[in-house]
C-alpha cells in the first residue's frame, strides 16, 4: 500500500515538473492554429505554397470531405502522384482556373505558377492576404 503511493506520487512530480517546463520554458513555442491571428495563418498558408512543387499533369481536383472539404489537386509529377491543398485559403481563384488534365508548373519558392491547357499557357499568381511586416515570430 505505501509502495504505490509513492509510485503515484512520483508520478504527480514528474508530471508537474514536465508542464512547469512546458508552459514556463516555452518549449511550445508555437501557439496552436486556433490561437493564431488570421494574417499568421494567412502567412502560413503562403509559406506552404511557396514550398510546393508542380511539374505535371493534374489527374484529379476535388474536394476532400475527409480533410475538412479543402480543396485538394493530384499532380502526376515525375516523382510520382504529389497531392496538395494549397488552394484552401488563395485568394486569386486559381483553382477554379485549373481543371483535370492541365499541366501545372510552379517552383519551390514562388507563387507564380503557369497552367497549360490544350497548348495555351496562363500564368497565375497565388495570393493570400499575408502581410509579412505584421507577423512576428
Amino acid at each position: 500500500m505505501k509502495k504505490s503511493w509513492i509510485i503515484v506520487l512520483g508520478v504527480i512530480f514528474v508530471l508537474l515538473v514536465v508542464f512547469h517546463f512546458m508552459f514556463s520554458r516555452k518549449i511550445l513555442t508555437r501557439a496552436p492554429f486556433s490561437l493564431r491571428t488570421p494574417n499568421e495563418l494567412r502567412c502560413w498558408e503562403q509559406k506552404q505554397a511557396r514550398g510546393t512543387l508542380f511539374n505535371g499533369v493534374i489527374v484529379s481536383k476535388y474536394r476532400d470531405e475527409r480533410n475538412h472539404n479543402h480543396k485538394t489537386i493530384e499532380v502526376n509529377d515525375p516523382q510520382g502522384i504529389i497531392k496538395s491543398t494549397i488552394f484552401v485559403a488563395e485568394k486569386t481563384r486559381a483553382y477554379e482556373d485549373i481543371h483535370e488534365g492541365d499541366s501545372l508548373f510552379k517552383p519551390v519558392g514562388e507563387l507564380e505558377m503557369t497552367i497549360v491547357r490544350n497548348g495555351n499557357s496562363q500564368v497565375k499568381v497565388l495570393e493570400y492576404g499575408c502581410k509579412e511586416d505584421a507577423v512576428g515570430d
